[in-house]
């Protein structure tokens, strides 16, 4: 058995589920595949904040706001401002450069996303 580093094994895990999405999207809607999308895209930020890489950081950030112009529709007008409000936190963060903060503003976003969703 080869061990792995936990930077490694985290990449390796958000690789297969976005792997395991475009194998889902023949049989689930648009909607749900591009939400669970948005949330494993925080932990891909939340990835390469742990590996201090701005780059990835800012490029991750791009990829969630593009999502979100995707599933905004699906949220109702208080859920998309509270999405876009931490968005918008998300964003400041990474073009500050404050790798940390924008971790975890990533954690925030996943999680009021699913509770939104789980609420509807």
């Amino acid at each position: 058995m080869i061990a792995r580093k936990p930077a490694e094994t985290a990449q390796a895990a958000i690789d297969v589920g976005q792997s395991a999405l475009d194998l889902e999207l023949r049989y689930r809607s648009p909607a749900e595949i591009n939400a669970d999308r948005f949330v494993l895209w925080t932990q891909q930020l939340r990835v390469d904040a742990a590996a201090k890489n701005l780059a990835g950081v800012t490029g991750d950030v791009a990829v969630l706001e593009w999502i979100r112009d995707r599933i905004g529709q699906t949220l109702d007008v208080a859920g998309r401002r509270q999405v876009d409000g931490l968005l918008h936190d998300l964003r400041a963060a990474a073009d500050a450069g404050n790798l940390p903060s924008a971790a975890d503003h990533a954690a925030r976003l996943a999680a009021r996303l699913r509770d939104l969703l789980s609420a509807r």
